[in-house]
């Protein structure tokens, strides 16, 4: 019998909660049938519910199901994945999977949907945990619809993910070019702007409130903190792009909220990806005269980065052959869990 073990530690709960929003993935057409012919066959009418039905881009072309790798679930190949391209077929999963959820809680995620434009643009992303969820929307029907790709996914998944290991000598838009140009399809779960290097920088903001402070005092304090901590935030990224080219500022992730002693607290990070060959001590001392410590400023000069395909294939020796002729590859491997940061699609999800 399967186990659903609640993850209470609050990055996971960060991401889960994040994960009603949009994310990344990725994905390759599949010739199977037993998805796209089949499915609604499989599928229940109940009277809906009082909730609005999810809604995706006209210009979607993929829907991917796989592992969300937040909770282990019972898949023998962890890079199992099924992949969809019948429109109808996406538009109605859209429908169910991207309706409106209220609810966030501290349990693993076992499996994803996400949503892929013709050009390689994430839509839309859901997880889903499938014994403790609840859907508002047409609930039975959303349950057994998961239920049904979840066996499959289980048991004949259609697709294989793997990764790529790529020198950033070569730009996404070359890998992409190179590989398409010869029917392989390929994408970036956790987005091109992996392959540019970074700087990450804690900051923390705090607001004296008081010791006889009522309940409306925290209250005002707390939403007056969160300002000018967004504001300061917007003050040390301004700083960098003064010295350097930033390709992506990320939305700020603030890891502690809350009341520490007679103040009101916000202590987060935010990081921006920068242009190739940026002058990361020029970067670190205007922080450091705006008052960031050292040990709160740290950059990653990226080497490499990964991209992804999706493949029919099981046996990662096939897809080694496959792509053999691409020299500038420098490692191929199966998806699995060490290759998903959890903070990084955290960032991709919450910059949109």
């Amino acid at each position: 019998m399967k186990r659903t073990i609640c993850i209470t530690f609050f990055a996971v709960l960060t991401f889960a909660c994040l994960s009603f929003a949009e994310g990344q993935i990725a994905v390759q057409p599949s010739n199977s049938k037993s998805v796209d012919d089949s499915i609604n066959s499989e599928l229940i009418s109940i009277k809906d519910v009082p909730s609005q039905p999810g809604k995706i881009s006209d210009d979607v072309r993929y829907e991917l199901i796989m592992n969300a790798f937040t909770f282990p679930p019972e898949i023998a190949k962890p890079n199992a994945a099924i992949l969809i391209s019948n429109k109808s077929v996406i538009k109605h999963d859209a429908g169910l999977f991207l309706a409106k959820r209220n609810i966030c809680h501290t349990c693993g995620y076992n499996y994803a949907s996400w949503f892929w434009s013709k050009s390689g643009k994430l839509l839309a992303k859901q997880m889903v945990n499938e014994e403790s969820d609840i859907f508002d929307y047409k609930p039975e029907e959303t349950k057994k619809r998961w239920l049904y790709y979840i066996k499959q996914l289980e048991t004949a998944p259609t697709h294989y993910i793997y990764n790529l290991k790529i020198p950033v000598s070569i730009s996404p838009k070359d890998v992409r070019e190179k590989l398409e140009s010869d029917g392989v399809k390929l994408f970036f779960l956790s987005g091109e702007s992996m392959s540019y290097p970074s700087v990450y920088i804690w900051h923390r903001t705090d607001t004296y409130v008081g010791q006889n402070a009522n309940d409306e005092m925290w209250k005002n304090a707390a939403k007056a903190n969160k300002k000018k901590s967004m504001a300061e935030f917007d003050e040390l990224a301004n700083k960098v792009e003064s010295v350097a080219t930033v390709i992506t500022r990320y939305a700020i992730n603030y890891i502690s909220i809350g009341k520490a002693g007679n103040y009101t607290t916000h202590g987060g990070s935010i990081t921006l990806k920068l242009e190739q060959g940026s002058d990361f001590e020029k970067i670190k001392k205007v922080l450091e005269q705006a008052g960031v410590e050292s040990k709160d400023i740290t950059v990653k000069e990226q080497k490499t980065y990964y991209a992804q395909i999706v493949d029919p294939s099981p046996n990662i020796e096939n897809i080694k052959r496959k792509l053999k002729k691409y020299t500038f590859i420098e490692d191929i491997s199966e998806y699995t869990v060490e290759f998903t940061s959890i903070s990084d699609l955290r960032r991709e999800s919450a910059k949109d």
